[in-house]
């Protein structure tokens, strides 16, 4: 039964009559240097007692320190803006139940940490939580804008506590970190052969081939080309692009994406498709796609990226087309 003290290893070592290298070889599973049976008893007896690691975490991670390795800390630092938490964030919900699902499983704990929008401060960057900055956490995991938490990490790399942790960025490559990111190029490929095969000749993007609008997806619009060189066609004549305002042009990034898109129809005419730079903004286009008298999907195709809207196969099954993304994966 547990006691108001900490139990330490001496303690269990006591109840089993061992020495307390061997407590520590069987809490580790170490089945290499104790006996199966030993350690079994070793365990049991230790979950009776109210042993919690915990305790000694620090005096381990000292000690380790004398000899430069590393103890395990069984906790993840996870760095995203607010709103990626919204319950109308699909795309990242989904990335957060895959990422909770994983730990859950290799048993981590998960230090969330929310930064605001749309620029993290100096004053953010102080007010990391000390427990990462002392290098209490394995490492971290970042999702969000590159120029966003760039200054994150290169703050984390010059504490000497986390230093060289490891560093995940997900959807985006940022300076200093390794990163998952989808195929860009075989999704792009994919969608625009699939609208090609339909027939369209004509279909408008948001992708900008020089990286230089808030929508880059360089990578994507390779794709596009390779969809179209596949098929024997001209992507400049296939391609409509359209360029919407900066951010610091105002409004929301649906609103200026939407006035774009309505300024851009009217002068082409022959544009039988549109692909949207993700599911959301597809679904915000709808709307004032059809006040201009077209009908989704009867004279003018819609596309999303990604597969995350809940409409999608429900009271208008073949209104959006979209590329799937294994996000929890």
């Amino acid at each position: 039964m547990p006691t108001g003290r900490p139990v330490t290893l001496k303690m269990i070592a006591a109840r089993c009559k061992v020495h307390f290298t061997t407590v520590s070889a069987a809490l580790r599973n170490d089945l290499k240097h104790v006996n199966p049976e030993t350690a079994k008893r070793i365990q049991a007896a230790a979950a009776k007692l109210g042993y919690d690691p915990a305790h000694t975490q620090a005096a381990r991670r000292l000690r380790a320190s004398f000899h430069e390795t590393r103890v395990p800390n069984d906790a993840v630092a996870v760095f995203f803006p607010p709103s990626f938490a919204a319950p109308e964030a699909r795309f990242h919900n989904r990335l957060f139940l895959g990422l909770h699902e994983r730990f859950v499983a290799r048993r981590p704990a998960e230090v969330f940490i929310a930064h605001g929008d749309p620029n993290v401060t100096d004053q953010e960057i102080r007010g990391v939580p000390a427990i990462v900055v002392r290098g209490e956490v394995d490492g971290a995991v970042i999702w969000g804008w590159q120029d966003r938490y760039a200054d994150v990490i290169r703050f984390l790399r010059s504490r000497v506590g986390f230093g060289r942790r490891p560093v995940v960025s997900l959807l985006n490559r940022i300076e200093g970190c390794s990163a998952v990111l989808p195929d860009e190029i075989q999704g792009g490929c994919d969608l625009v052969g699939h609208l090609l095969d339909l027939g369209h000749r004509r279909i408008m993007h948001y992708t900008d081939p020089k990286g230089e609008n808030e929508h880059d997806g360089r990578d994507r619009f390779r794709g596009y080309e390779k969809a179209c060189a596949e098929r024997g066609q001209d992507p400049e004549r296939i391609l409509v692009g359209v360029r919407p305002p900066p951010p610091s042009a105002g409004g929301t990034q649906e609103q200026r994406f939407t006035a774009a898109l309505l300024a851009m129809l009217p002068r082409h005419p022959d544009v039988t498709a549109i692909m949207a730079p993700h599911d959301e903004l597809a679904c915000h286009f709808t709307a004032a796609i059809e006040a201009q008298g077209y009908r989704i999907p009867e004279t003018i195709s819609l596309a999303g990226f990604d597969d995350t809207h809940a409409d999608l196969g429900g009271s208008r099954p073949d209104w959006l087309t979209s590329v799937a993304l294994p996000l929890e994966d």
